[in-house]
């Protein structure tokens, strides 16, 4: 792939695309970790997306929210505003999910939310299933394929794993057979993510994982090293 007719590498996805707990921007006095500047956060600079834009010499935009589900993200991803870019989106852990209050208004729920929101405990009690879950992932995948794809816009997809609870390993063909031949590149990030030292919250991926993330995303990419999420059932 060509990039010099691009100026823009956008990267979706959760805390780990977003660099969270990295030293850059690291604040334990901060109940999430985050250092603020007038009230705003922002990414860390070490984040494997940057390491892919400078690879095939782009700007990074960091695109991530700590916290994210695949829902939240496909939302993003189809609010921004594209000019002569390409994407690139690691998607999060399926059982997480997002509640749209209004247009400014989100909760972004997961197993991290059970003790502190009464609403996300009561969702993952009595809503939550992992089957359900999963094909709402595939779903959100897909939809923001043929999105981006109907824009022109080259994109690239990345899965936290090859397989897991709650994942697309051993999950029924059947219902999902409208994305089993969808590319993705052939690079997890657990593979990656705990690799030492981790990040001071002593839980994320470190700067060194991302470095080693980021280069292999790069390759895959470059070398067109996909597989398609058929090949993981």
């Amino acid at each position: 792939m060509d990039f010099t007719n691009f100026n823009n590498l956008i990267s979706f996805g959760c805390s780990h695309t977003w660099g969270a707990c990295m030293p850059d921007i690291f604040d334990p006095k901060d109940k999430h970790g985050q250092q603020r500047h007038e009230g705003k956060i922002y990414p860390s600079k070490h984040a494997w997306g940057n390491i892919v834009a400078s690879i095939f010499g782009l700007h990074h935009d960091n695109q991530a929210m700590a916290g994210a589900s695949n829902r939240y993200i496909l939302y993003k991803i189809l609010n921004y505003d594209y000019n002569k870019d390409v994407v690139c989106v690691l998607w999060s852990h399926t059982h997480r999910h997002t509640v749209f209050k209004s247009e400014k208004r989100f909760d972004n729920w997961g197993p991290f939310s059970i003790d502190t929101s009464k609403s996300a405990r009561m969702w993952y009690q009595h809503c939550y299933q992992s089957y359900d879950s999963i094909l709402d992932t595939a779903q959100c995948i897909h939809h923001a394929m043929l999105y981006l794809n109907s824009k022109n816009i080259p994109n690239y997809h990345i899965l936290q794993t090859k397989e897991g609870k709650d994942f697309f390993k051993g999950f029924s063909k059947q219902p999902i057979k409208y994305i089993l031949e969808s590319k993705i590149q052939n690079v997890f990030f657990d593979e990656y993510r705990r690799i030492p030292p981790l990040a001071l919250d002593n839980k994320h991926a470190g700067e060194k994982a991302h470095r080693k993330f980021g280069k292999a995303v790069a390759r895959s990419i470059l070398n067109n090293k996909q597989i398609t999420i058929g090949e993981l059932l």
